[in-house]
């Protein structure tokens, strides 16, 4: 551990573990996982996959339903193409692939400033993602207020306070390809 606080707050999530107090928000597939690696096994897979042989990768994963809905929004778009029974990735995703931009669903995120909240001073950057307690500059802080590309923190109480998750958003880079419908879906399951 790089900090005392750290450790303490290290500490306190094995104890809270340890009694079951740490719950857990039950998985959902993140769809926009189905949308990369179907671009990827097209580009990887220059001579086209048959219908059965594309979604045995995405079987137990998603319903067909839903990776149907997505591949047809995908043809419709022109990014996948289909050929008979086979499918194959379009010109666009051809060179999305060449340019190194298929493989990672991990959307692109920056910098966020953090901000004192009771000085105003700014107290240095973290990525995208921030959990209501963490660590920065080794020290625990508390957010108070997210205003996009800044974040208000107070410093957090050290012994006492073990942080507080966030579920993070289940949207990968890929999530804009997806269909309206199965867009609407993640609302509606409360990941919107």
């Amino acid at each position: 551990m790089s900090s005392e606080a750290e450790r303490l707050a290290y500490d306190r999530l094995i104890a809270l573990a340890r009694a079951g107090a740490v719950g857990s928000d039950p998985y959902e597939a993140d769809l926009s996982v189905v949308v990369q690696q179907i671009f990827s096994l097209l580009f990887g897979s220059p001579r086209g996959l048959e219908t059965e042989q594309l979604w045995s990768y995405f079987e137990g994963f998603c319903a067909r339903e839903e990776w149907e809905a997505i591949v047809r929004h995908l043809q419709a778009g022109d990014l996948v193409e289909r050929r008979g029974e086979r499918w194959y990735a379009s010109t666009q995703v051809m060179d999305m692939g060449e340019k190194g931009r298929l493989h990672s669903n991990i959307p692109d995120r920056s910098a966020r400033k953090v901000v004192d909240a009771t000085s105003g001073q700014v107290v240095g950057e973290v990525a995208d993602i921030v959990d209501e307690v963490f660590a920065l500059g080794g020290r625990m802080w508390q957010t108070t207020e997210d205003r996009g590309p800044v974040i208000y923190a107070r410093p957090a109480r050290r012994a006492s306070m073990a942080p507080i998750f966030r579920t993070h958003q289940p949207r990968g880079a890929f999530f804009r390809y997806l269909p309206d419908a199965v867009k609407r879906g993640y609302t509606k399951r409360g990941a919107g």
